[in-house]
């Protein structure tokens, strides 16, 4: 073999040996699937030791409760305990919970996503995201009663109120960061994870309504948001969205007044011109709104909204679009939807789950509305469960990534990239459809 050949080939035995050392040297998070853990790996710093499950809820964060509140999930312990699809829905929203523990860092904050065709986490990191993933932890701990979810959502909060602060007239303000595009987003989404950690100590409610009396302050006399560059109608939905939980937490007859005044602005908003990004907020939002106050034109806003959002569902059976079945197509704009539905058909499913749980509870519910609500979520929901990494759907990658990607749910059938926000949507989504009674 001449030199030159030589050369050739031992540069090329360098590349793939850099290649491989490159798949194989991260270590899994914990609490992985079995099958994974007895395939062993090398022990390489991760993204949280190990050892580190402590499952004892943060000090000054929870009361220690006085009872165990009955939880969605209790009466999801067993496959003969419902339908198979429901099961699905159940197994999906549990592994997934189960990626987002896995996925918080030390400090409190979330691996922002992973890009599996490059094995590495992705740029991008937003402080509303990770409001959001802190939201769906706080949500698992309230659905499952597990005091592991609760810890984690806690450890996560406290990170992010260092990043608000507190003035002389009482509101905790969020600081200016290039992180952080929407302060009306993140003020809502932190409001919300706050008052969804299950039994929180009464410092901790303090600083939520800190954060609620900032809303307050954006609140105009027409019923709309102050906005700034980067808010829209998404990061409104969010601020509504926060809005109602503090209403339920905590109530309070100028938040009532509040989401009485949105709701009439927005609806007026909706009616001129619908859009999908819209409805992803406000829908739950409202639908809340209505169970607290039991008000008809609540109740009316959020049918309105599902009604119209059910006809953007993909129901075509045909092999070329049976992929897209059950998603929702999305957009700012009805005018420019996305082609292909992607994660934030997760959305659409969190809406109609509330939409179909308020339906009801009317005295005379309106039975052909309710078969179209369900039949919408059952399609939905098989959406969503089918942009899930599975053990079976990773059983290609080499046991450490696995360990990154089993329980994330993926942007859409055509890419495979996870965010955070997205899989947080998705278990939120998940488990307010277990919650509804659609499932039934």
């Amino acid at each position: 073999m001449s030199h030159r050949n030589l050369f050739v080939a031992l540069f090329v035995l360098a590349i793939l040996g850099c290649s491989y050392s490159f798949l194989v040297a991260q270590t899994p998070p914990n609490r992985l699937p079995e099958t994974i853990l007895q395939e062993g790996s090398k022990d390489t710093p991760a993204i949280r030791p190990i050892g580190n499950t402590a499952s004892v809820p943060t000090p000054g964060i929870s009361a220690a409760p006085s009872r165990r509140v009955p939880a969605v999930f209790d009466r999801f312990r067993s496959p003969d305990s419902s339908s198979e699809s429901t099961w699905m829905s159940v197994k999906a929203a549990r592994l997934g919970m189960d990626w987002l523990f896995r996925m918080q860092q030390p400090n409190g904050l979330f691996i922002t996503g992973y890009n599996p065709a490059l094995n590495q986490p992705t740029d991008g990191d937003q402080l509303t995201r990770q409001a959001i993933a802190a939201c769906a932890l706080a949500h698992a701990a309230r659905s499952t009663g597990e005091n592991r979810y609760t810890a984690r959502a806690a450890q996560a909060i406290l990170t992010l109120l260092s990043e608000t602060t507190l003035n002389d007239a009482g509101i905790r303000t969020p600081n200016t960061s290039a992180n952080m595009p929407s302060k009306l987003a993140f003020t809502g989404m932190l409001l919300r994870a706050i008052c969804l950690l299950p039994e929180p100590a009464e410092d901790m409610i303090a600083k939520a309504e800190e954060l609620a009396q900032y809303l307050k302050s954006l609140l105009q006399a027409d019923g709309s948001f102050k906005e700034e560059p980067g808010d829209n109608l998404t990061t409104a939905g969010m601020a509504v969205y926060g809005l109602v939980a503090s209403q339920k937490l905590k109530p309070a007859d100028w938040k009532l007044q509040a989401l009485r005044s949105t709701g009439t602005y927005y609806r007026t908003v909706f009616r001129s011109n619908p859009s999908p990004a819209q409805i992803g907020w406000m829908g739950p939002a409202y639908a809340e709104a209505f169970q607290l106050a039991r008000e008809t034109p609540f109740a009316e806003f959020v049918f309105e909204m599902n009604d119209w959002l059910c006809a953007l569902q993909f129901t075509q059976t045909e092999s070329k679009y049976l992929i897209y079945r059950g998603g929702f197509r999305w957009g700012f704009d009805v005018k420019h939807l996305e082609p292909i539905p992607t994660l934030d058909s997760a959305q659409a499913v969190l809406s109609l789950s509330e939409a179909y749980k308020c339906m009801g509870m009317l005295q005379k519910p309106d039975a052909a509305r309710l078969d179209k609500y369900k039949q919408a979520l059952m399609r939905g929901c098989g959406f969503l469960e089918r942009l899930q990494y599975s053990e079976d759907r990773t059983s290609h990658f080499v046991p450490t990534l696995r360990a990154y990607l089993i329980g994330a749910f993926f942007n859409n059938p055509t890419d495979g990239n996870i965010r955070i926000d997205q899989t947080s949507m998705a278990c939120m989504a998940l488990t307010q459809f277990l919650a509804s009674g659609a499932e039934r």
